[in-house]
């Protein structure tokens, strides 16, 4: 018998815990052991949206949704409300649900094209089921009969940093990994592997593979030959202010984006704590933090927790010699629509489809690093269109005409030419996210599927305004999310 792999990983507490868990939960004893090295008590006041494609995860650590969200202290999310992006009167909801119904064939954006040409007020989200249940704070779990209007609804869950980690370090110690609970002072590599991990007391910590989640400091790949960060110079450098709100409201199943003078912020939503990311300049300071977000919520009771400097940007390679980085030590962008979380679950399933199986990794290590320059090269793309968009209206013409990545310029050159977005390999997004983003920033393609002239219009707006009633009874139907939420969580 073979001796097992011994799997080091090693960083901040979040992202360090839940890949513990992932990965003692995919391999037994005999084929893994595994080290985990955080100080949990380093965990934030943070609320993460584990994006809708992420689920998965929940089954794979061997827990139902239920259990998973009492673990972590989950809300329902079913998407973003943007405020004041462009100017002050620009709203729009982000949902993770889809809009419409098919056509045959004819994607549903179409008909909203064909209409704006005589109705310029017709309103995409109030053909999403997401939209219209999140303006009314509703929800339910979406439906598997596909004839029914429920089965349209989407939705991430926002789970809370620190009962996460918490939570997480309980399910851990009830299995053999071995926790350190301590601080990384030296890596002992030669260039082409990691050896040891010096730790703050004093213990040394070998492996046969490691995986670096110590953030923008990537202490254990930068000690790796290949190593390289490629900044994203359009994007630039960034300062993130963690703070929380002290709120007696309703729990709203929905994030919201607020853009401000002096940047943007985002705030979540979890069972026990309203916690939002305030992203501003180098010269960020924490009144400004505070000003800016009781100017968008008046009243609000604002703590800043933590101030970071950052870098937009990503590793040219994740994968270096027995060395896998994951989460913000991969890629630096801010969390307009991708988080670091969703980033790091991502590269989880891959990495494990590609995990090591005999000595010579080379392929594997080949095909991880291309996928993830594709995948972090999409989120890099979508937060330029979104700063493009910032505080500026401007036709699709006059934006693809501004420097700007030629990967992003196809897909919104596809978009303009016939109202259909590129799903390119690794996209964090589906087809539907992606068009309610072009509609939301108020980007109209010249032309619409010409397949759309052989239906009869007029019963095709009859067809649709009644979907859309049925949308808004099925919303006012509904339970209120906070209701629903204590009900589901509640029941045997």
């Amino acid at each position: 018998m073979t001796n097992p792999m011994h799997l080091v990983i090693a960083g901040a507490p979040l992202e360090a815990s839940l890949l513990s868990a992932w990965f003692r939960n995919s391999y037994t004893p005999d084929d893994l052991t595994i080290s985990l090295v955080t100080k949990a008590e380093d965990a934030k006041s943070r609320v993460h949206q584990l994006n809708f494609t992420n689920l998965g995860i929940i089954t794979h650590l061997g827990l139902d949704e239920k259990a998973f969200m009492k673990l972590t202290g989950a809300t329902f999310n079913l998407g973003t409300w943007f405020k004041g992006w462009q100017d002050s009167s620009h709203h729009y909801f982000q949902p993770f649900g889809t809009h419409g119904g098919p056509m045959d064939f004819v994607s549903f954006q179409h008909y909203l094209f064909k209409k704006r040409g005589f109705d310029k007020n017709v309103s995409y989200e109030d053909y999403s089921l997401s939209c219209v249940a999140a303006s009314k704070c509703k929800f339910t779990h979406p439906k598997s009969d596909p004839t029914s209007i429920a089965s349209t609804i989407g939705y991430s869950l926002a789970i809370d940093e620190q009962a996460t980690v918490k939570g997480l370090m309980g399910y851990l110690a009830e299995t053999d990994v071995t926790f350190y609970d301590a601080d990384i002072s030296f890596v002992k590599a030669d260039g082409e592997s990691i050896q040891t991990l010096e730790l703050s007391d004093g213990t040394s910590v070998s492996g046969t593979m490691f995986i670096d989640c110590t953030g923008q400091a990537r202490s254990l790949i930068k000690s790796l030959n290949g190593f390289e960060h490629k900044a994203c110079k359009r994007l630039g450098s960034y300062t993130v202010a963690d703070f929380t709100i002290k709120s007696d409201s309703e729990l709203k199943p929905y994030s919201e984006v607020h853009n401000t003078a002096s940047g943007w912020f985002r705030i979540d939503q979890s069972q026990a704590v309203t916690a939002g990311q305030f992203i501003g300049d180098e010269s960020l300071s924490e009144q400004d933090v505070i000003n800016a977000v009781q100017a968008a919520v008046p009243n609000a009771d604002v703590s800043v927790t933590s101030i970071e400097s950052f870098v937009s940007g990503r590793l040219e390679n994740l994968w270096l010699g027995n060395c896998v980085a994951m989460g913000e030590t991969a890629a630096n962008y801010e969390p307009l629509d991708c988080s670091p979380l969703h980033s790091l679950i991502a590269q989880s399933f891959r990495l494990l489809d590609l995990f090591p199986r005999s000595e010579n990794v080379e392929l594997q290590r080949f095909e991880l690093n291309r996928k993830a320059v594709w995948w972090h090269d999409n989120i890099r793309d979508f937060n330029l269109l979104r700063h493009a968009m910032r505080n500026s209206k401007q036709s699709l013409t006059k934006l693809i005409d501004t420097d700007l990545p030629s990967s992003l310029k196809h897909k919104l050159s596809l978009y303009q030419s016939n109202g259909q977005v590129a799903d390119s390999e690794e996209e964090p997004f589906h087809d539907d996210y992606l068009t309610a983003t072009m509609i939301g920033l108020q980007l109209y393609p010249n032309k619409y599927n010409p397949l759309l002239e052989s239906f009869d219009f007029a019963e095709l707006n009859t067809r649709f305004n009644a979907m859309r009633d049925k949308i808004g009874l099925a919303s006012d139907i509904m339970p209120n999310h906070q209701d629903y939420l204590a009900r589901y969580l509640s029941a045997n």
